[in-house]
């Protein structure tokens, strides 16, 4: 994710009479900002990265960030300015630029997609998407911005966040376009992973509720969720699948993905995995979720009855209060 507002005390060149937005023009004219002669407008819930790549495609410039330079911009922590500079240049409303950008309302909470979350639910600087959402769409969702969302609700399989070439490195907006890598690989053709059902229908829970769309009778799938409290935030809800899904990692694991945000597909891919099966099978109480998860850790049951206080003391320290007091109050 990103916020882009232009550089200060940057100089001031003159702009010529009838500005091209080639990629030469863009070089010479990035300062002051100048207007694509292109306009593009974002689809439903479409993320800032993505409403960007198509900027750049569309008005024939190399790469998003050469379009984020054309407009004057650069990579800053979000703020109420940010929209108000690129809403003439790229004529979008700022309400709709602001649904697709972070927004710092106080301490570690943010708006964004008109929903409250912290900062560990955000991933701001690696890209994610489905190669087979692109080829077909050609644009990515906002929910892919979650760093706890791993699975594309519409197909069934998990995210791509890197390329063969690099497997160590996470995309990010210096690559040439929306689905090409900087080696010059089409992500549309890279490998995916199928997910469970129950990962899939997770998937499309948590899609449900960022976008606040009618409720599908998804309740009888995950029949715990009933009995979730109405007046609790999305991210929230983002905690306790981060909490169900590190109950097999233990103690250490939690304190990690509820401390920062962690956006590593191949990290987040085990922890969505495991909250979407505890989700499909428990029926009531924390304890409960507790033994599900750790059915083939431990040998015994009271062995994982053992290790439970631990997890529930580091549970009390890092969830929200209504998680984890919802979470004392299920009962098997």
């Amino acid at each position: 994710m990103f916020c882009l507002i232009r550089e200060k005390g940057a100089p001031q060149v003159p702009q010529p009479e009838a500005t091209l937005w080639g990629r030469r023009d863009v070089r010479q004219w990035s300062t002051p900002c100048v207007a694509p002669p292109v306009q593009v407008s974002p689809y439903p819930y479409e993320s800032f990265e993505s409403l960007m790549f198509r900027v750049a495609e569309y008005n024939a410039l190399g790469s998003a960030r050469v379009a984020l330079q054309a407009l004057g911009a650069h990579c800053q922590r979000p703020s109420r300015y940010c929209y108000k500079h690129l809403s003439p240049l790229l004529s979008i409303e700022p309400a709709s630029l602001a649904a697709m950008l972070p927004t710092a309302v106080d301490g570690d909470l943010h708006i964004l997609g008109h929903q409250l979350l912290r900062e560990r639910h955000i991933v701001r600087c690696a890209s994610r998407f489905c190669p087979t959402c692109v080829s077909e769409r050609g644009y990515g969702p906002l929910e892919w911005s979650l760093a706890p969302y791993a699975v594309c609700a519409d197909h069934g399989i998990y995210l791509v966040d890197r390329c063969a070439c690099s497997p160590r490195r996470s995309l990010n907006m210096f690559r040439h376009s929306y689905f090409t890598c900087v080696c010059g690989a089409d992500l549309r053709n890279a490998p995916v992973l199928t997910a469970s059902s129950a990962a899939c229908k997770l998937a499309k829970e948590i899609r449900r509720r960022f976008r606040q769309e009618p409720d599908e009778q998804l309740d009888s799938v995950f029949p715990i969720l009933s009995t979730w409290p109405e007046d609790a935030h999305f991210g929230d809800f983002l905690d306790l699948m981060i909490c169900l899904g590190n109950l097999a990692r233990g103690p250490r694991g939690l304190s990690l993905h509820l401390s920062q945000a962690v956006y590593r597909l191949d990290r987040v891919t085990a922890v969505f995995e495991n909250a979407a099966h505890i989700l499909s099978n428990w029926r009531g109480g924390f304890e409960s979720a507790y033994r599900i998860a750790n059915a083939t850790v431990y040998g015994s049951r009271a062995k994982s009855d053992d290790q439970f206080p631990l997890f529930r003391a580091r549970a009390e320290r890092y969830l929200p209060p209504l998680v984890y007091r919802w979470l004392t109050l299920q009962r098997s």
